[in-house]
């Protein structure tokens, strides 16, 4: 699945405004202010929003000081392949194309919408819409409707119906495409239609959950951000492969604590013994108990070179240079343990503190990153010698 087109509605300083983006390598270029960190920023909130530990959390104040409606709208559109989403209904296998949820353009449109009147964004303050091309004259989408209520509509038409009685009537998914069928034919108009599917039966069908599971990731390098090695970028990985190495050690350090632990009660038992010659009523009240902190917590590590240098010493293009190498690394890991899902690399300003060569490096690569069938990356820019590279797609 990739990102085809970002919609912004009253976020910040865009009024109303659709950015496109390419499947490969894409470049928003412009002077300070103008709205480049916004986009950046607005996908974050868009894919990672409701995440404890989402980079970007939008506020009221987010909200155009000029807008007269106090609602925030943030939309994306997708395209994907069709046996990506195929099973949004659990009692039956079905398609969104088969359930009329695309919107005109074939494409994958999800729309959220926050209410920004009160004081505070809470999570009631988010609606999620897929905005579909929807046939008329059908008063509640059909994907929204519970099983009895399927029921009650092919009842209502059974007469008008080919083989009403061989429709499974236990299977929701067989009962809308009946539906559909005696509903949608060559004179359909159709229109555009928001439909709320936080609001879906979740007994029967999850569609937000499957399209969530289905989404890209979304990692977002910014470029305010401090640049030491004790960022996560960095920490992470090495905390996560600290805990790998140690897994793999479990039946040798268990031993450890296993003789720790004679050893000290040992030792215990013969202060105990000896308490005993003082106040026995003590002492029998008295036992050992082990407490000892998780082991990868006695682990730090420190990026260095040969010569000793730690990270946090190295000149400001070098430092920052390894942290978007360790940011890949950790976005790769997680899409991997997600069963490698795509990616959308978002940078802000790579070129920053780089000599003209890093940068040209630099840009090289993100454009072999951005040839991968999986891989989007989107960077924002000051360089117009970076826009002029012209192997931009």
């Amino acid at each position: 699945m990739k990102l085809h087109s970002l919609y912004l509605k009253n976020f910040r300083g865009y009024r109303e405004e659709m950015i496109d983006f390419s499947e490969g390598m894409n470049v928003i270029i412009g002077k300070n202010d103008i709205g480049k960190s916004t986009i950046m920023e607005a996908l974050e909130i868009f894919f990672n929003g409701e995440n404890k530990d989402a980079l970007v959390k939008l506020e009221v104040e987010d909200c155009n000081v000029n807008s007269t409606e106090k609602v925030i709208e943030i939309g994306a559109c997708f395209t994907f392949e069709e046996e990506e989403i195929t099973v949004i209904d659990s009692s039956n296998p079905t398609s969104l194309k088969d359930e009329y949820l695309l919107n005109k353009d074939g494409l994958l449109e999800i729309k959220k919408i926050w209410d920004c009147s009160k004081d505070k964004i809470t999570a009631s303050s988010l609606k999620v819409y897929l905005v579909a091309h929807y046939p008329k004259g059908i008063d509640k989408p059909l994907i929204t409707l519970k099983q009895e209520e399927l029921r009650r509509e092919l009842r209502n038409i059974a007469e008008e119906i080919d083989n009403y009685d061989l429709v499974n009537k236990n299977k929701n998914a067989e009962m809308r495409k009946a539906l559909y069928k005696y509903l949608v034919n060559e004179k359909t108009e159709f229109e555009t239609r928001f439909i709320e599917i936080q609001k879906i039966d979740k007994d029967s069908k999850d569609i937000w959950e499957k399209i969530k599971s289905n989404l890209p990731l979304y990692f977002l390098f910014q470029s305010d951000r401090s640049n030491s090695d004790n960022d996560s970028e960095v920490q992470n990985p090495l905390k996560i492969a600290t805990k790998k190495a140690l897994a793999e050690m479990e039946d040798r350090l268990n031993t450890v604590v296993k003789e720790v632990d004679e050893k000290v009660s040992t030792i215990a038992e013969n202060t105990i013994n000896k308490l005993k010659d003082f106040n026995g009523q003590i002492a029998n009240r008295l036992k050992t108990k082990l407490n000892h902190k998780p082991w990868d917590s006695l682990f730090s590590f420190q990026l260095e070179s040969d010569d000793g240098i730690a990270l946090n010493k190295r000149g400001s293009g070098i430092r920052r240079l390894i942290l978007i190498s360790y940011f890949r690394a950790e976005a790769e890991r997680i899409a991997e343990e997600r069963n490698n899902k795509n990616i959308i690399y978002a940078i802000e300003e790579p070129e920053t503190s780089q000599h003209p060569n890093f940068q040209r490096m630099i840009i090289d690569s993100l454009l072999k990153i951005s040839s991968d069938d999986k891989h989007q990356v989107i960077i924002t820019t000051h360089t117009p010698e970076i826009a002029k590279n012209g192997k931009f797609g």
